[in-house]
């Protein structure tokens, strides 16, 4: 059985996990803000774009945007 079938998703397939585990980030909230701030151009042309509310808000660049923060106090329960 392959990690993904048991765990839900591959860690190559997550950019977060995957920065984790290569050393770029030491925490979820730094992997977050790197990769948004990689990805700042297309989360900027999906702001701009006719695209409905609806499939905008579900757009993972997006979700992760709206999300980005809150990982930090999901880190200190830890």
């Amino acid at each position: 059985m392959n990690a993904k079938n048991k765990l839900g998703w591959a860690p190559e397939e997550d950019p977060i996990v995957r920065m984790i585990l290569d050393g770029e980030a030491s925490s979820a909230s730094e992997a977050e803000a790197r990769y948004l701030d990689s990805h700042i151009e297309e989360i900027v042309e999906l702001v701009n774009s006719p695209m409905p509310e609806e499939e905008f808000r579900a757009h993972p660049l997006i979700m992760m945007l709206f999300a980005h923060g809150s990982r930090e106090w999901d880190e200190s329960l830890a």
